[in-house]
């Protein structure tokens, strides 16, 4: 399927479940709300993962927004947490907020 109806308002939420669908087949590739992460534990694992990824999504018929793509960054907050190679935590605003 590559579109529906106009007026369609579970559009949003069809499209995250196709994605979630492609993107589970990937070995360290998730999505959540929208996002997609894709990490690695060296540059060369990721850059086939990636590469698998986007691949896939492609014959899919899927597209990721390039203006919206971060790529090789150490550190970034995603659903509530900070995500780093050195560690996974709260981010300290939300902590903040709860206190």
């Amino acid at each position: 399927m590559t579109s529906l109806n106009i007026g369609i308002t579970s559009a949003p939420e069809r499209y995250h479940q196709i994605i979630q669908q492609v993107v589970k087949r990937h070995e360290g590739a998730h999505n959540i709300a929208g996002d997609t992460i894709i990490h690695r534990l060296s540059v060369e694992v990721h850059d086939k993962r990636l590469l698998k990824a986007i691949e896939t999504l492609t014959v899919k018929v899927l597209r990721l927004n390039p203006k919206k793509s971060e790529f090789g960054i150490p550190m970034i907050s995603f659903m509530g947490h900070v995500l780093s190679q050195k560690c996974i935590g709260p981010i300290e605003q939300k902590v903040r907020a709860v206190v």
